[in-house]
């Protein structure tokens, strides 16, 4: 397959104070849970790097769902539900929903692989409530390298709350809704001549990073997305492209408006084809620049034309017009060599 032609199609486009101010509630309880109704995956309460939860399992079939950040690969991580009025149990679920650990004692150890949200949720499987006394959550992270990366950016759509239209014309709506942001092509595309429709944020700016983004070919067909990075404008930046139909990954930059290939397309086992969430680290360290999707390292590539600027996703499409969501984006400063 031929490599993609970018169309610049959205020159000033700016995501909104969506991007801007994430949604961070604070957790704790006095006698309700002050997070309710937090039992789903969009609607997890954020748990903080020094916070305890409190909690409560005020029903037999009453679970509560926390989010963390974890701001490394390969980092150990501890949970335990320190204070158990019943036998609660606490699982570990990944970006695919997946549960990567589970707790029926209440506690967890694991090493969490990748960078980006997890959720954490708190159960009782013999049905064992109390509405009056607490469960009490805790969550400790162990980092692989001499410091813990600092967060540059972090939006963790919440259902309900962060909705909104970020534009809508001829080729595409992007817009946020049930918290994720969606871009929605209503143009399609060929194998020789796709069609792209872009969403950039202006608000943060980048130099050296790592970035996180879950995605998600919602219309499946022959489509696939993008992550773009140090952008100073419609025609300069590097990008990632992600095929999900053919299980590919490539890496470019767009030079005044030129379209070059940095590192071809590099086929990988690790892309999930069956619709499911895809996870896509870049770290972008001076001139290294390196592309984890679904804890595998796919492909590295070296390039010094663009040292800083925003960030960005798209929608590319080789065939039917696609529908592509993003969430839980995490940007921290880089790791200790990836």
């Amino acid at each position: 397959m031929p490599r993609p032609r970018i169309r610049a199609l959205f020159a000033a486009l700016i995501l909104s104070a969506l991007l801007a101010a994430p949604s961070r509630p604070a957790v704790q309880a006095r006698g309700d849970d002050v997070c309710e109704p937090n039992d789903t995956f969009q609607n997890a309460c954020y748990l903080g790097p020094e916070a305890n939860a409190l909690g409560f399992i005020s029903a037999p079939n009453d679970i509560d769902a926390y989010r963390i950040e974890v701001l490394d690969f390969l980092v150990d991580a501890h949970i335990e539900l320190v204070d158990r009025p019943g036998p609660y149990r606490v699982e570990l679920a990944n970006w695919q929903g997946d549960t990567i650990a589970s707790g029926p004692e209440g506690t967890i150890d694991i090493t969490v692989t990748m960078p980006g949200i997890y959720y954490i949720f708190v159960d009782s499987p013999t049905g064992a409530a109390s509405d009056s006394r607490p469960y009490r959550l805790d969550r400790r992270l162990a980092y692989p390298g001499s410091s813990i990366p600092q967060i540059l950016y972090a939006g963790a759509f919440q259902s309900g709350t962060d909705e909104g239209q970020f534009y809508s014309d001829e080729t595409a709506d992007a817009y946020a809704t049930g918290g994720k942001i969606i871009i929605k092509m209503k143009q399609g595309g060929t194998p020789s001549s796709p069609t792209t429709a872009q969403l950039f944020g202006t608000r943060t700016t980048l130099t050296d990073f790592t970035m996180t983004v879950d995605s998600r070919n919602e219309s499946g067909g022959n489509a696939g997305h993008q992550l773009l990075f140090r952008v100073t404008d419609d025609d300069n930046y590097y990008y990632v492209t992600i095929d999900t139909l053919d299980s590919q990954v490539a890496l470019g930059k767009k030079v005044n408006g030129q379209v070059t290939t940095i590192v071809d397309w590099r086929e990988t086992d690790a892309i999930d084809l069956a619709g499911n969430v895809n996870r896509t680290s870049v770290r972008a360290a001076g001139d290294d620049i390196r592309v984890y999707v679904n804890d595998e390292l796919i492909l590295r590539g070296s390039d010094s034309t663009f040292t800083t600027g925003v960030f960005g996703f798209a929608t590319i499409a080789w065939g039917d017009p696609p529908s592509v969501s993003f969430d839980n984006i995490l940007i921290t400063t880089p790791t200790e060599g990836g």
